[in-house]
């Protein structure tokens, strides 16, 4: 597999405006799977901002009890940090399993440390391909998947790392999209070769201030600490962090308002099945939670996404893979969610 050195992330729309004649203030965003509502982040002490920031904080035991994690945790400067970092902690492989379809950073780490890639399509896939390549034996799930929504159970995560297990090997689940169901008790109660993060950027809102979570093994957690940057986690991520991650009342609020956001896009977007369909290739919908996205016909899906950025409207396509043939809503307020019905009824009676 080739390294790609560049890779292209949600976000950037101050370059998409700057490709159109439409000032940035008028754009819709919906590229990203950040949820709309930010947890509402308090006055910040003086002295939060003036002190070194303080790692003996209790910012760990919290989001243990947050997270449901009985395994060792360690922040990090956001989940980009140990996808960059934790390949060198492990022991060396010759082929690690990943999705083909997912967040490209993971590919990108593993091909630098000097890994092959066994890349899987999907859950089925993945299974047949570990019971036929014995050499495997760390995989990476991404749960649920993004953009393809695809979801693992514990059941299936902790089958997958007693087979890792077996061969020397770890499991790494990266969900950074979980948050959105409440927390239950993770696989990694039951294996001792998990390995998790979590992040506080979708779910809370938060991804500005670059703050996640990983748990595991006490050996593998005790290396990333040792070579994280003194600091890495600044004061007031930790100050927010804490305080966000307590919030039992805002977290159920949250759960409500994405829920209903959720149901209401998904409705919305059920208007599209019919525009994307071809004679070869039938639509479909695939539900993340914080996301949606539309899968159908690649020039289908080219037409539609050309449409919504000619109305400043932001979504995602997703990729070359299998010809850009899926196109990725964020969830949006009820006034976005007027603009962008608007616009489908625009599509729809064009077409």
């Amino acid at each position: 597999m080739k390294l790609t050195t560049s890779i292209t992330h949600g976000g950037r729309l101050t370059e998409i405006a700057a490709a159109s004649d439409i000032d940035i203030t008028h754009w819709l965003d919906l590229s990203t799977g950040i949820s709309p509502w930010s947890w509402p982040v308090p006055h910040i002490p003086e002295a939060v901002w003036r002190e070194l920031p303080n790692d003996n904080d209790q910012l760990e035991k919290i989001a243990q009890s947050f997270y449901q994690k009985n395994d060792a945790a360690l922040a990090i400067a956001g989940t980009q940090w140990l996808i960059q970092h934790l390949p060198v902690c492990l022991p060396k492989t010759e082929t690690v399993a990943l999705p083909e379809r997912g967040y490209q950073e993971h590919h990108k780490a593993w091909l630098l440390s000097g890994n092959k890639l066994l890349l899987y399509k999907n859950q089925q896939d993945l299974m047949a391909k570990l019971e036929q390549t014995p050499e495997v034996n760390t995989v990476v799930l991404i749960n649920p998947n993004n953009p393809s929504a695809e979801a693992y159970s514990h059941g299936i995560c902790e089958d997958i790392a007693k087979l890792c297990a077996t061969r020397g090997g770890y499991l790494i689940v990266d969900e950074a999209f979980k948050d959105t169901a409440a927390a239950d008790v993770p696989p990694v109660d039951s294996a001792n070769n998990v390995i998790c993060t979590r992040s506080l950027g979708k779910f809370f809102g938060l991804a500005g201030i670059r703050l996640g979570f990983v748990f595991g093994p006490t050996k593998i957690i005790e290396q990333l600490r040792g070579i994280a940057e003194p600091w890495s986690v600044n004061g007031p991520a930790r100050y927010i962090a804490k305080q966000c991650l307590q919030d039992h009342k805002w977290h159920s609020e949250q759960r409500q308002r994405i829920d209903a956001a959720n149901q209401s896009l998904y409705q919305l977007l059920k208007q599209l099945k019919s525009q994307v369909t071809s004679n070869t290739v039938s639509a479909n919908l695939l539900n993340g939670g914080l996301f949606i996205t539309l899968k159908g016909e690649q020039d289908k899906i080219a037409c539609l996404h050309n449409f919504l950025l000619s109305q400043a409207i932001y979504c995602r396509v997703f990729d070359p893979i299998a010809g850009h043939n899926l196109l990725r809503f964020g969830l949006c307020d009820t006034h976005g969610l007027e603009r962008l019905s608007r616009a489908i009824t625009t599509y729809m009676a064009k077409s």
